[in-house]
């Protein structure tokens, strides 16, 4: 994969023994944005793509309490 438009990834605790999984996100313009769960095995397994309308996620990640 070419992930020119990779913006933000991080490491997520993987459930199976030898599978790294990775949480990233792919900007394509100032509002879309699309995040994927990735887990890297013998194999390549994209399990969840999530379209993100991005000033969306500006107004949830402002009032959302974590």
């Amino acid at each position: 994969m070419n992930p020119v438009r990779l913006t933000f990834s991080r490491k997520q605790v993987a459930h199976k023994r030898n599978e790294e999984k990775f949480d990233c996100y792919f900007i394509y313009s100032n509002r879309q944005c699309h995040r994927y769960i990735i887990i890297f095995s013998r194999d390549l397994i994209i399990c969840t793509v999530i379209k993100i309308n991005r000033r969306w996620q500006r107004r949830v990640d402002k009032y959302a309490k974590i």
